[in-house]
């Protein structure tokens, strides 16, 4: 049976190489991210990057996501799984995500599978490897 932290892992990976800002390299996209250049993409950067995201997928402007709509922030194989990371971060079981709980579900994305040396900093050489095992 897939465990949900490896379901989460897989999303995490997707998710992150497909939504990157779009660039014409590496660099580009990481300094993108990396709000103030200090070389560094910071938890709060990330989830303000995600916020954004929020916004666009939010299609009825209530500040939530259906679960269709969280689906629709997903890509590629990620998105066969939304269904079971949406449930496990409805923590009011309401059928939406609301504003905290998509940023509860991004903090535990960025600490568990894209900051490396949980140091709540993505570096360059982080976010590099994390495009490549898109490829």
């Amino acid at each position: 049976m897939i465990h949900l932290k490896h379901i989460l892992a897989g999303i995490a990976l997707v998710t992150f190489a497909e939504d990157a800002p779009a660039q014409t390299s590496l660099e580009a996209g990481f300094n993108a991210l990396d709000q103030d250049s200090d070389g560094n993409v910071s938890i709060r950067e990330y989830l303000g990057y995600r916020l954004g995201q929020l916004a666009r997928a939010d299609a009825d402007g209530d500040g939530s996501l259906t679960a269709e709509e969280f689906r629709g922030t997903q890509r590629q194989g990620a998105a066969n799984n939304a269904a079971a990371v949406f449930r496990s971060f409805d923590r009011d079981e309401d059928g939406l995500l609301g504003r905290n709980e998509f940023i509860l579900f991004n903090a535990y994305v960025f600490r568990t599978h894209l900051d490396q040396d949980e140091n709540d900093a993505l570096t360059f050489e982080e976010y590099r490897q994390i495009m490549q095992r898109r490829r």
